[in-house]
């Protein structure tokens, strides 16, 4: 019995075993990123400006559970980046209620503010979040804006 041996045939290219084309596809894809099944979830960039006194929603409750330790909180007050830990609080805090926060970042949006606890900070919070969850967000106050 004669065996099968089929080939990609080009008249201006050598012809090529289908098994050479599928082992090099299949040692490419091992050792490429290359992701063909998975679709990313559509992002959308979320902002709100934080206000001073620990005040926010996130700290709020990260207060509550830990005895309203204001000095424990995470923060520091000199400058507007957020501390790794106080990304993970607010990561937390929505993911409690049903939002993935994928990224955050903190931009300069004025220079004086006032002393007030109902104040901003001086700085707009931007959230990326699925676009699933952008109603959800919208509710808590935000609104789609990016930095």
């Amino acid at each position: 019995m004669e065996t099968l041996h089929r080939t990609i045939s080009n008249p201006h290219k050598p012809n090529l075993d289908w098994r050479v084309i599928l082992a090099l596809l299949a040692a490419c894809t091992m050792s490429c990123n290359w992701d063909f099944g998975t679709v990313q979830p559509e992002r959308v960039w979320m902002a709100t400006e934080p206000i001073q006194c620990l005040g926010n929603p996130w700290e709020l409750d990260w207060l509550e559970s830990h005895n309203w330790n204001y000095s424990g909180y995470p923060k520091d007050h000199t400058t507007i980046e957020l501390e790794p830990e106080e990304f993970a609080i607010i990561q937390d805090f929505y993911n409690r209620r049903g939002v993935t926060v994928f990224k955050a970042e903190t931009v300069q949006k004025y220079d004086t503010v006032c002393a007030a606890c109902f104040c901003p900070e001086g700085h707009t919070l931007y959230l990326i979040v699925a676009i699933e969850d952008v109603q959800k967000m919208i509710e808590f106050g935000y609104r789609i804006e990016t930095p």
